[in-house]
């Protein structure tokens, strides 16, 4: 039900193609699974110890601005 009122506001309130809707809801289907994998990664992150959570924050930091062309 929910995913019918969904495509219907897509649709009608949104004015979303109907060839584009498809894409849409799987995009919107990984972004959901993909929140789900963060939160999940989130709480065994936070049930290590102190200084191994210390360890991995330093570690993403590191690798996040490794991304970052400015940075």
């Amino acid at each position: 039900v929910a995913r019918f009122r969904l495509i219907r506001e897509l649709r009608h309130d949104l004015a979303i193609d109907d060839e584009a809707i498809p894409l849409l809801l799987s995009l919107m289907d990984r972004v959901h699974s993909l929140r789900r994998e963060l939160r999940v990664i989130t709480e065994a992150v936070a049930e290590l110890p102190e200084p191994m959570r210390e360890q991995v924050a330093i570690a993403v930091e590191r690798r996040l601005g490794a991304d970052d062309p400015e940075g």
